[in-house]
C-alpha cells in the first residue's frame, strides 16, 4: 500500500484533480487505502472514480473468481501477510 499512497501523493502533487482505479475487487481497500493516505498526508480532498467490471457470463464470472483470488493471496504472501 506505500507505493499506492506515494502515487497518489504524487500525482495530488502534479495536479490531479481526481482519480479513476482499475475495477475494485475488494471494496473495503478504498476507504483503508484513503485513510492510511490521511494518515500520512492530511486530508484527501480529491474525486474518485471506481472501476467497475461487468460480468458478461458464468464463464467471466469463473475467471474472475479463480484468477483475483489466486492473485490475492499471491500478493498477500508476497507481502508477508497470512493469506486464508
Amino acid at each position: 500500500m506505500d507505493n499506492e499512497i506515494k502515487n497518489l501523493h504524487r500525482k495530488i502533487k502534479a495536479g490531479a484533480d481526481f482519480f479513476l482505479t482499475q475495477p475494485i475487487y475488494h471494496p473495503e481497500d478504498g476507504p483503508k487505502l484513503i485513510e492510511a493516505y490521511e494518515a500520512k498526508h492530511g486530508k484527501f480532498d480529491k474525486h474518485i472514480l471506481a472501476g467497475i467490471l461487468p460480468l458478461v457470463s458464468e464463464k467471466h464470472a469463473n475467471f474472475l473468481h479463480h484468477e483475483c483470488q489466486a492473485s490475492s493471496s499471491q500478493m498477500k504472501h508476497a507481502s508477508g501477510s497470512n493469506p486464508q
